[in-house]
Order: structure tokens, then C-alpha cells, then sequence
């Protein structure tokens, strides 16, 4: 079943954001896309950044954090682990 993730990263902003993508090899859709991942976008407010990916399943997610996302947070430095909100997507639409 599809999930999906919502990360509250506090106090990253644009450059932080980038600079982790580009760790994790999160550029826009290329060969090191994460398998699983179906859809990525990312936002910031004055609290910083949120994330919203939606996933084939929790278990992908969970090898993604753990093999890319954890240690690209170490690489770059300087942020707050973040907070996940899951849950299993009831319906999806696309325009």
C-alpha cells in the first residue's frame, strides 16, 4: 500500500535543503531516484522546510531513511533531525 511521508525538517532553509538533495542524489527524476518514491515536493515557511513524498510502500521509505537520508544529514551538517507524520494514502489525483 502506498504512504505517505510528511517530514517537518525545523530551521532548514533552501540552501540546506539543496545541499542534502544533492547528497541523496535527489535531483529531479534520474538514475539514482529512489526506488519507490512516486512523488517529492518541498515547501518552506518561517519555521523551515516540509516535505511531502508519497511512496510504494512503508518499507521502501524506511531503507531510504536508513541507507540514504540519515547519513546525508550527517554529510551536510547542521540539522535538526526531522519529525515524520505517515499514513497510508486513501486516494491519489493528479491534474
Amino acid at each position: 500500500m502506498a504512504v505517505c511521508i510528511v517530514m517537518e525538517c525545523p530551521g532548514m532553509n533552501a540552501e540546506q535543503y539543496e545541499a542534502l538533495m544533492n547528497v541523496v542524489e535527489l535531483r529531479g527524476i534520474n538514475p539514482a531516484w529512489p526506488r519507490g518514491l512516486i512523488n517529492h515536493v518541498v515547501g518552506f515557511t518561517s519555521d523551515g522546510a516540509y516535505v511531502v513524498n508519497v511512496w510504494q510502500s512503508q518499507h521502501l521509505f524506511d531503507g531510504f531513511v536508513e541507507n540514504r537520508l540519515r547519513p546525508a544529514f550527517q554529510v551536510v551538517g547542521g540539522l535538526t533531525e526531522p519529525r515524520f507524520i505517515t499514513f497510508d494514502v486513501y486516494k491519489s489525483y493528479v491534474a
